[in-house]
């Protein structure tokens, strides 16, 4: 990873940690899907002093602050409402499975989901936003499907059909002005 990509990754996970610790009260279950390596995981935990953490990722990871599990991608290896609060951060529109995941974020979540995803309004948000993931995909290897973006009304309807409602949303900016916005959706069990 260049010093670029650190810089800009680092910026990324204080962004969402600032904006996601607003949506999580202190002494909570916590869940991180697609945590990745665990950066913004480690981050909300230092900031919400949760009552348990668990980070979940197609493949595992550890640092000194936290450990990401492996899972397979499908069923959340948890028991039914057993986190408070949850959070997919740019994973959705890598999922082979979204409404699955979804679904099953809903039997585990019994009070808060924090979805962040690139928003999707226009034209051009479409276009820079699969733009920007086809580049991605090329660099790094991480595949995406375009049905995975939507706008706040197709989130809205999609969380709908996994059994939550939508109480919120707010833009998150970018870590660099080139990139899209985001989208932060905080959604309760309906």
């Amino acid at each position: 990873m260049t010093r670029l990509e650190a810089a800009i990754r680092e910026r990324r996970v204080g962004v969402l940690c600032e904006r996601l610790r607003r949506h999580i009260p202190p002494g909570r279950r916590l869940l991180d899907v697609g945590a990745g390596d665990g950066r913004l995981a480690a981050a909300l935990a230092r900031t919400t002093a949760p009552r348990a953490l668990r980070a979940l990722d197609l493949a595992a990871a550890r640092r000194e602050d936290v450990e990401v599990e492996a899972y397979d991608g499908r069923r959340l290896p948890l028991e039914d409402r057993s986190v408070d609060v949850a959070w997919v951060a740019s994973v959705l529109h890598h999922c082979d499975d979204l409404t699955g995941l979804l679904r099953e974020l809903r039997r585990v979540t019994a009070e808060r989901l924090l979805v962040v995803e690139d928003r999707l309004e226009s034209a051009w948000d479409r276009l820079r936003v699969t733009g920007l993931h086809h580049v991605i995909e090329g660099a790094l290897d991480m595949p995406f499907s375009p049905r995975g973006f939507t706008s706040r009304r197709g989130w809205a309807r999609r969380l709908a059909e996994a059994g939550f409602r939508v109480v919120a949303t707010e833009d998150v900016a970018p870590p660099v002005p080139l990139f899209p916005a985001n989208l932060l959706i905080i959604a309760e069990p309906a």
